[in-house]
């Protein structure tokens, strides 16, 4: 079985810990200095990217598998369902679905 984003076979058997704060409204959103997890930008937000060192161990700094790269695709699709979620339920959004 694929343990890897790409693959999505383990993610759609068992929901990740973010998956399931997307699913519980009562839980807070993940932050980082005052911006949700998901909306942080790696390269813009974030001056230093220790897991780009040619020595770092990614598992360091991505859980669940994720590398850079896919945890951006990731923070990108939470950030759509999130948006398509708020924009059924009549609430603002922060940008385009």
């Amino acid at each position: 079985m694929d343990s890897g984003i790409d693959g999505m076979d383990d993610h759609e058997m068992h929901k990740t810990q973010l998956e399931q704060w997307v699913d519980n409204t009562e839980a807070p959103e993940p932050m980082y200095k005052g911006k949700s997890i998901f909306e942080v930008d790696l390269d813009k937000d974030l001056q230093n990217q220790p897991w780009r060192k040619p020595d770092a161990d990614i598992s360091d700094y991505f859980n669940y598998g994720f590398t850079e790269q896919t945890w951006k695709m990731y923070a990108d699709h939470i950030m759509r369902q999130k948006r398509a979620d708020e924009a059924s339920r009549g609430q603002p959004t922060d940008g385009p679905v």
